[in-house]
């Protein structure tokens, strides 16, 4: 009988809520999510993305060449990082929007873009950044939509 694969226990949870305030009911959701989410895990941060003031990504590539995994702008999104660097899981709620992520969600990953490595490889079949650090936590995307929508829901599940 093979021997079973442990899996690393999840301790240090975080969730970026791209929940827009002004839809009420997914902020419902995701509060419930949360509070779940809280019941499970021992450790869970949660930023709102939708209260914070995350400016959008310069596109310099200075956190790839001149402050390797620091973005040169200072707002939340260096704490998001450091977060991000130090979790075991990442929960990402967001509305679908024509089956992508929200503008709060997408601009908060992009400034992410320093936690990898500016070079390519292949890997599984397409190109790939090389990682920056030994380990990156596991992802969970959650998106919701008022409406059933199964081109949205296929796009999503592929992004």
């Amino acid at each position: 009988m093979p021997h079973p694969r442990k899996t690393p226990a999840i301790r240090k949870v975080l969730v970026l809520d791209g929940t827009p305030n002004h839809l009420a009911g997914f902020r419902d959701i995701a509060n419930h999510l949360v509070q779940v989410a809280g019941d499970i895990f021992p450790e869970i941060t949660r930023y709102t993305l939708d209260d914070l003031n995350i400016a959008p990504c310069l596109g310099d590539f200075d956190c790839w060449v001149r402050t390797p995994g620091l973005c040169r702008t200072r707002d939340e999104a260096q704490d998001i990082a450091r977060a991000y660097h130090d979790a075991d899981l990442v929960i990402c709620l967001t509305p679908l929007v024509f089956g992508g992520y929200g503008a709060a969600l997408k601009g908060a990953l992009d400034r992410l873009l320093g936690l990898l490595h500016p070079n390519f490889c292949a890997r599984a079949g397409t190109t790939r950044h090389f990682p920056r650090y030994d380990r990156y936590p596991a992802l969970l995307f959650v998106g919701l939509s008022e409406l059933i929508d199964s081109e949205a829901s296929l796009l999503f599940h592929e992004l």
